[in-house]
């Protein structure tokens, strides 16, 4: 699997290819990402349309675990269908 994405003003972009055995999806969406400072320490970083949060201990490592985390929602619910 690929990704690819960025965050800024307008939101978090993730671009996700695979191939499943025969079956052979490419998909793009946009979606929006809140950050906010951890009491703790870090950050925690939420998606807004998809019940998807994660956390990291820098701003880009916590945006790279939300793409991964989006990315594993999709494909999950995919498979389901």
């Amino acid at each position: 699997m690929t990704y690819q994405g960025r965050l800024a003003g307008e939101g978090l972009f993730i671009g996700i290819g695979y191939c499943h055995q025969q079956r052979r999806q490419l998909a793009s969406a946009k979606f929006t990402a809140v950050l906010e400072p951890a009491e703790e320490g870090g950050f925690v970083i939420k998606c807004v349309e998809l019940p998807v949060a994660t956390q990291g201990e820098s701003r880009e490592e916590a945006l790279a675990n939300l793409k991964e985390a989006i990315e594993g929602y999709l494909v999950v619910k995919a498979d389901m269908a």
